[in-house]
């Protein structure tokens, strides 16, 4: 059923649907991964968004945790209930969960059933943890020799870092981006976002598709190794690194905290972002602000002659107007938003980017549609984010466990 467009609030795409398939129903699941089953044994961030990338593109995803040991996420955010902290329900929706022990034989050979019966693992243990559960690439090969293993770490499987205990902001630091986020003082900061896991989140599951490419082109399985070091360094690169990129060259006195500075520009009600970055678009600025007579062919002199007058001009006009006119001249402009501002931006709204769905437990959630829209094979938000173990008794049947089985292990606490 859908809801109906009158009880969704401002900002929300009218087309959501109310439950969204069952996750555990791959009848009902839609997308380029259909077909696919992944065992998610990573927590926090950079897995479980990896995987959740799968799971919207129509892979099934069994999330497994430990009994007494939940992914951290789930208490983390307002929640309408224990367990379904907000980054949790974003981070794992679409997907099925199970609670294993693999500390204990049983769950140890129950997650090798399961890995036998699936295409791709994914892990986030620091590096050796894997060896010791005997989870790692090795192991499961061994049940299962077409297994795509991803193991994500901080700093990579080898190397004076590789036993350091990672998060986010350690690799921030550690890779260049206080850097570049320092202020006018040239002290450095942090980036006020968990940049880091979610590159390297997407990273990993670019190199799931691929990894299942090659499988699909008789390449077999393998093992993958990415560290949120190697995928925050190689995301800065292009701009950040620039002047590192030719050792032999002299460097460009360029700074990017200026360069972004320079195109702020304070309106009467808030900021804007104008990146007027060639002789034309400036042109279309001095038309703008009725500053016509700088107008000249060199862009540099342009900017030079007008740039405060420009700002004066602007500080006296609302961010909507200087939006609008910008428009119509082609010049590149953004108003500054805050996140309600921009859950109700009419694009936002048109395009559906924001949904409104029902969690059987949790009541409404928004979610954010996934950003690639493919014609053939449409993916979608395929459910909402699973209480934990919700899934054990069907997925355990599924590997061919009775009821009475079932209840056994969960009074042994393997489940």
């Amino acid at each position: 059923a859908h809801l109906n467009s009158s009880t969704v609030p401002d900002g929300l795409s009218t087309v959501a649907v109310a439950a969204g398939p069952a996750a555990n129903d791959q009848k009902l699941r839609s997308g380029p991964l259909v077909g696919t089953r992944v065992v998610d044994m990573s927590s926090v961030v950079s897995g479980p968004m990896a995987t959740s990338v799968l799971a919207d593109q129509g892979a099934e995803v069994i999330k497994v945790e430990a009994p007494k040991s939940p992914d951290m996420t789930r208490g983390l955010g307002p929640a309408p209930t224990k367990g379904l902290g907000a980054m949790y329900a974003t981070l794992n929706r679409g997907k099925r969960s199970v609670t294993l022990d693999v500390q204990k034989p049983k769950g140890l050979e129950l997650l090798k059933r399961l890995v036998s019966k699936s295409d791709v693992v994914v892990q986030n243990y620091r590096p050796g943890v894997a060896e010791k559960l005997g989870v790692d690439y090795a192991s499961l090969c061994l049940v299962n020799p077409d297994i795509i293993v991803l193991s994500i770490s901080g700093f990579g499987p080898t190397g004076p870092y590789a036993d350091l205990r990672v998060y986010d902001q350690v690799v921030q630091a550690m890779s260049g981006v206080t850097t570049i986020m320092s202020d006018g003082a040239g002290q450095p900061a942090m980036f006020h976002n968990l940049i880091v896991d979610k590159v390297t989140s997407l990273n990993a599951a670019q190199a799931v598709t691929a990894a299942l490419l090659a499988k699909s082109q008789g390449k077999g399985g393998q093992n993958i190794q990415l560290s949120m070091m190697d995928a925050a360094m190689h995301f800065l690169f292009p701009d950040a690194y620039w002047n590192k990129v030719w050792p032999d060259i002299a460097p460009i006195a360029t700074e990017w905290r200026e360069i972004a500075q320079r195109s702020t520009y304070d309106a009467s009600d808030g900021r804007v972002s104008i990146s007027a970055t060639d002789a034309r678009q400036m042109w279309g600025l001095l038309e703008v602000t009725g500053l016509t007579e700088h107008r000249s062919d060199s862009f540099g002199k342009m900017r030079a002659a007008a740039l405060e007058k420009i700002r004066a001009v602007l500080k006296t006009m609302t961010k909507q107007d200087i939006f609008d006119i910008c428009q119509r001249h082609g010049v590149p402009c953004g108003m500054f938003q805050t996140l309600d501002e921009a859950l109700s931006d009419p694009q936002v709204r048109h395009c559906g980017t924001v949904e409104e769905h029902v969690h059987p437990e949790g009541g409404r959630y928004r979610a954010s549609r996934p950003p690639a829209q493919f014609a053939r094979t449409p993916s979608c938000v395929q459910g909402p984010a699973p209480l934990m173990g919700v899934d054990n008794a069907e997925v355990l049947k599924e590997l061919g466990l009775s009821t009475a089985e079932v209840e056994g292990l969960r009074k042994e606490g393997v489940i």
